[in-house]
């Protein structure tokens, strides 16, 4: 009996791998890298976090067809827009006369999202039509609280990153992970990432710096200070280096970078 699995959906940066209409080498012989997205799993629970614009390939990819809850650290496009492909199968009716088909579809189904108030207001006033669909079950989550989904907890936390945005530490039992994917820093007063198996966290600092300087960004990692740490946010056109070299320089820092779709059993 597995206690929790995870799977990196997407370690790549706002754009991905490779950067559209670009043919440079490293866009040409790297692997693709989708947006943000963890998958964490265990017998019982399944839940998502983030929902990228590339959520229902990353879904599709890990064969994930029901998920107990998705939660979104901030609104920004790479992070929250794939809430409008999960609104075709919230929508109660995709058809005008459903009653002449005999087929199960998926639509009408429910979905539960976890966020903080600012990810709400963002839906309401952006995407107005998503946020009055009964089907859509949104939860405001505030720094600092707790949500029990199964047999998983999960503890919203600060990170300045612009617009208010949260890290999330996950945990069952005595097993902890926490997911940074987008920080310049984080505040001395939060402690729920302690003592965390392994920690995915902002991971542009090999030149390339977007989210805040190579200084800070290893300051939050080794504020957090995990057992392990996987780097997201990652990209070979941004650092122009290939994904040996990023490995490489990672590996130098005891830290991992890993390939989309790839897990580990805690």
């Amino acid at each position: 009996m597995k206690l929790m699995e995870i799977t990196l959906l997407g370690s790549g940066d706002a754009i991905g791998m490779p950067v559209p209409m670009c043919g440079c080498e490293y866009c040409q012989k790297s692997e693709r890298r989708r947006r943000p997205g963890l998958l964490v799993e265990t017998n019982q629970t399944t839940l998502v976090f983030e929902m990228s614009p590339d959520i229902k390939e990353q879904l599709h990819k890990v064969d994930v067809y029901d998920v107990d809850a998705f939660f979104v650290t901030h609104f920004h496009f790479d992070h929250f827009s794939g809430i409008r492909e999960l609104n075709h199968i919230a929508i109660e009716q995709h058809v005008l006369n459903p009653e002449d088909f005999d087929y199960n579809g998926v639509h009408g189904r429910e979905i539960t999202v976890y966020g903080n108030e600012t990810v709400w207001s963002y839906l309401q006033d952006k995407q107005g039509h998503i946020a009055e669909n009964d089907n859509i079950d949104f939860q405001v989550m505030s720094a600092g609280e707790k949500a029990r989904v199964g047999d998983i907890v999960v503890e919203s936390f600060r990170v300045e990153h612009g617009e208010e945005t949260h890290g999330y530490a996950i945990q069952k039992g005595d097993k902890k992970v926490v997911y940074v994917p987008d920080v310049r820093s984080i505040p001395e007063d939060e402690d729920s990432y302690e003592d965390a198996d392994i920690a995915l966290m902002e991971g542009q600092l090999f030149g390339a710096e977007s989210h805040g300087y190579t200084e800070e960004i290893e300051q939050n990692i080794e504020q957090v200070g995990a057992d392990r740490t996987v780097l997201v946010n990652i990209s070979e056109h941004l650092n122009q280096m290939h994904t040996g070299e990023l490995e490489e320089a990672a590996e130098k820092k005891d830290y991992e970078v890993w390939n989309d779709f790839e897990s580990t059993e805690l």
